[in-house]
């Protein structure tokens, strides 16, 4: 699927995006090892503390390390059930972090944003960053 670009702002449209480390499944698998200690990426090579386990018991296994780039399993599903292709989907840390990037990425002060005058605070912030043009409407 050929996606339109047009709509976002040049200097975002020439970045070069971020590339991650592999995560420890990765390794694993390119390099056939079964035990890998990460020194980077922010990852603790001591694993999750005894307190942050019994709290999230479920989870405790895997939250000292960070999840696979890109989220491509979790992509994958949603792209599928809703038969669009992965490059449509993005995912992030809640919905807070998505109206962020959509705002980076699409509002300038030629291309203003509407917003409501009563809205989460941190749409308000972005919407009035530099270089944007901010216009509010009523609440609804």
């Amino acid at each position: 699927m050929n996606l339109d670009y047009t709509s976002v702002r040049p200097e975002i449209r020439d970045f070069t995006p971020y590339s991650p480390g592999l995560s420890i499944e990765e390794i694993r698998g390119r390099y056939g090892l079964s035990r890998v200690i990460k020194l980077g990426s922010n990852e603790n090579p001591l694993g999750t503390s005894l307190r942050v386990k019994a709290a999230i018991e479920k989870f405790a296994a895997n939250v000292f390390h960070y999840p696979q780039s890109g989220e491509p399993r979790l992509s994958g599903a949603i792209a599928r059930r809703h038969s669009i292709s992965v490059e449509e989907v993005v995912p992030g840390n809640g919905s807070g972090e998505i109206i962020d990037l959509l705002i980076r990425v699409r509002w300038t002060k030629n291309n203003p944003c509407v917003r409501r005058r009563r809205c989460w605070r941190w749409s308000a912030y972005r919407a009035d960053a530099p270089g944007n043009t901010r216009t509010s409407s009523p609440a609804a």
